[in-house]
């Protein structure tokens, strides 16, 4: 088989499980596809499906948003199959493996992406879609990461919390506060990385009186360790938001000094720094940028390593230094370039560590009964990211 011939068929594969992932029939397709002006007729799209002809890349577009699908991600499948030419899935996931080790997250992902791709679709199982998912959101790809943690939650007999907790923080690093929220709450009732995550949904929503508070009622039952230092964290950009700027740089120094991993240090200083920022004093905050920078450039974590360049431009301006400021704004978005990281505002809330939380700080607790379950499925529709949570008291609008 040549390479075109098998590039027409993971083509075709994919855009044929995803017709019917929304369970469209030819038919529809044609139909939908006349109506926004570029129609992909029936006959054709079944030999599409088939291997047996090509797509143009207008009609290629007309048919992803028939399907209620961005392109990006079809293309990057397409892609990793042209890197990836001649492998076997099992080969490619021992490689993705490897390269997830050795914290390679782009070849990683590249790798999972093509063997997705090559098995007809079928997204790899268990810890290797969890690696996948934590790979993309290294890369400032939370979308995908997002994307990924539904479809682990959905096909899970019984909701697994570690499970919950993936899918509940990258739902936050892509703009899906109440899908965030929904998962968090699904988890076994006494998680405290739950609850962090639901205060972290409740900052989200500008609503940091209200986030500061419940941190407070919690805090007598927060063990010593990570999870206690990411809740000042979270505490710290709450102060921060509602203009307790005092309180703000207090605990995230504290963080800061106390941090247990190299994650959790990164989001201290960039608190930390965001804090300095806002009670404008550029100079202690860009030393705390260059150190959340020295500690993630090893880790290549290209997600904060753009965070601390983004913040790193704002701090410049205060400072009066307009070229320097250029450069790092510059920095950030070539590091979102080379990775394809998702374009939105600049992140606040500590998502790495929340993302890395319940494997590296400590495992949550057991599995969900079945009508957390399906709150769970519940919340793997992307219309809930669109309800925020109920309101705790009388400052949930501030």
């Amino acid at each position: 088989m040549s390479h075109q011939t098998e590039l027409r068929r993971t083509l075709g594969r994919t855009i044929r499980t995803l017709r019917e992932n929304v369970h469209l029939s030819l038919d529809d397709i044609e139909r939908v596809t006349d109506e926004i002006g570029i129609r992909v007729t029936r006959s054709h799209l079944s030999r599409v499906e088939n291997g047996q002809a090509d797509l143009a890349l207008p009609r290629f577009l007309g048919l992803m948003h028939a399907l209620g699908e961005p392109p990006l991600p079809v293309l990057e499948r397409i892609d990793a199959v042209i890197r990836n030419h001649g492998s076997d899935p099992v080969d490619l996931d021992e490689r993705a493996a490897e390269a997830y080790r050795r914290r390679a997250w782009d070849r990683a992902a590249s790798c999972w992406r093509a063997a997705c791709a090559i098995s007809r679709g079928r997204i790899p199982e268990g810890e290797s879609l969890a690696a996948w998912s934590t790979a993309e959101a290294a890369l400032g790809r939370w979308r995908n990461a997002t994307r990924l943690t539904r479809s682990a939650v959905s096909r899970l007999p019984t909701a697994d919390s570690r499970v919950l907790l993936r899918a509940s923080a990258a739902a936050l690093g892509g703009d899906e506060t109440g899908s965030a929220w929904a998962f968090a709450r699904a988890v076994t009732p006494g998680c405290a990385w739950s609850r962090l995550l639901e205060i972290a949904a409740i900052i989200a929503w500008n609503r940091p009186i209200e986030a500061a508070e419940r941190l407070a009622r919690d805090e007598g039952s927060l063990s010593e360790g990570p999870v206690r230092t990411m809740a000042m964290i979270l505490a710290s950009e709450a102060f921060r938001s509602g203009g307790r700027l005092s309180a703000a740089l207090t605990l995230a120094e504290k963080a800061s000094r106390r941090a247990e991993h190299a994650v959790l240090q990164i989001e201290a200083d960039l608190a930390w720094a965001r804090a300095l920022a806002a009670s404008r004093r550029p100079s202690a905050g860009l030393r705390a940028v260059g150190r959340a920078l020295r500690t993630a450039r090893p880790l290549r974590l290209s997600d904060l390593v753009a965070c601390a360049h983004g913040l790193a431009e704002e701090l410049h301006r205060l400072d009066r230094a307009p070229g320097r400021a250029r450069d790092a704004g510059r920095a950030c978005r070539a590091v979102m370039r080379r990775h394809g990281s998702d374009r939105q505002a600049p992140r606040t809330l500590p998502l790495q560590s929340l993302l890395r939380g319940d494997v590296l700080f400590g495992l949550a607790g057991g599995v969900t009964g079945d009508d957390q379950v399906e709150q769970a499925r519940q919340a793997i529709d992307p219309g809930v990211a669109s309800v925020e949570p109920e309101s705790h008291g009388r400052h949930a609008s501030a």
